[in-house]
């Protein structure tokens, strides 16, 4: 069995000298992509790597796996990810470092500059060092003085698009159409054009006279709340996204209605290390989405404990509204999804003293999940 220390990173400036050998890894993560199938039977994911010895172009490490879920779900660039055992290689003058699914092991950990070495998501293979760490907070400190190129994460509204610009947007496909041959039509939403949904007038009186009670609850979610939440204040008038993101002060706390669009880790054997929660969710309602986490005791009053990985998969997928999932917890190709509304309950925190607002993070608290 291979042993713990039988490897030294390397800075990405000295592996570049390295062709056609075994290296490890460890760098700031400045672009990815998506998960796609090769022409055999594995699955490939290529990121890009900066570190302070070769900041531009970077390298690019291409990861294969035998399916997506072994792939790295990268949360954001920015992110540090640890490759172990991975060859280098030229092709038609492109250098690169391939990620080789019987030996090569990696780890992906928060960016942000803290005391947390835990890594969000680990292969098979990884085995943690204590050493690890020093690289780590070495990472943390230089990437806040280096400007990733956040081009992919400029997006605008769908009010604010004129014509001839090409933006990025995040929205809901509402409606594919087939307009001519291999030509498609998509019809998305992203709360800011027109309602999602005609609202039924008994409801719309309803509505005004509960105005009071709501506080600034959006009212698009609102003949559709869900109770498949409990939460702990339910005498606290609710605010939008947009009221948290903007409030005035560093820490706060609020209850929001909101649809949980995404989880990471997916796995939900990957929800808890050692006994902790750790999981980001994103969260939308009309007016913006952010990252709220749950975290240790709060993951733990949100799931009733730590049940079985069966039934924390059921949980997930009622949680994204993934009504078309099979018996493994897998989501059908195709399926749509439609998460439901929820009441949640978030608070506001920073990690670092002297740059509170930079370091501002939501945790979702008080809430449970009874499904």
């Amino acid at each position: 069995m291979r042993g713990r220390d039988d490897y030294k990173f390397l800075e990405i400036r000295d592996a570049i000298a390295s062709i056609n050998q075994k290296v490890s890894l460890i760098g700031v993560i400045a672009e990815f992509d998506f998960p796609k199938k090769t022409k055999g039977t594995d699955f490939l994911c290529t990121v890009k790597i900066v570190d302070e010895s070769h900041q531009d172009p970077g390298l690019q490490v291409r990861v294969f796996e035998e399916n997506e879920e072994k792939l790295p779900h990268i949360a954001s660039t920015g992110d540090i990810i640890q490759f172990n055992h991975v060859v280098m290689k030229t092709h038609h003058g492109d250098l690169f470092a391939v990620f080789n699914k019987k030996i090569s092991s990696f780890a992906l950990y928060d960016g942000k500059d803290s005391d947390n070495f835990l890594p969000y998501q680990v292969s098979p293979k990884f085995q943690r060092r204590d050493l690890d760490e020093k690289f780590i907070t070495g990472l943390r400190k230089w990437v806040v003085n280096f400007q990733i190129d956040g081009g992919s994460d400029d997006f605008s509204l769908l009010r604010e698009i004129k014509e001839g610009e090409r933006v990025n947007v995040v929205c809901k496909i509402v409606h594919v159409s087939e307009v001519d041959k291999d030509k498609w039509m998509a019809f998305v939403w992203d709360g800011t054009d027109t309602r999602p949904a005609c609202i039924p007038t008994r409801i719309y009186d309803l509505r005004l006279s509960s105005r009071s009670l709501l506080g600034r609850l959006p009212f698009f979610s609102f003949p559709c709340t869900s109770r498949i939440t409990e939460v702990g204040h339910k005498d606290v008038p609710c605010v939008t996204l947009m009221d948290v993101l903007t409030y005035s002060e560093v820490t706060a706390k609020f209850m929001c209605v909101v649809r949980v669009v995404a989880v990471l880790p997916w796995q939900p054997e990957d929800f808890y290390f050692c006994g902790t929660y750790r999981i980001r969710l994103t969260l939308g309602d009309p007016t913006a989405r952010i990252y709220a986490y749950l975290y240790a005791e709060d993951g733990e009053k949100f799931f009733g404990g730590y049940p079985t990985a069966d039934v924390l998969t059921r949980k997930r997928n009622v949680l994204l509204g993934m009504t078309a999932a099979d018996d493994n917890g897998k989501e059908t190709e195709g399926a749509a999804r439609n998460p439901p509304w929820i009441h949640c309950c978030l608070k506001s925190y920073y990690l670092t003293k002297s740059d509170p607002w930079g370091s501002r993070h939501y945790r979702i608290f008080g809430t449970k999940l009874v499904v």
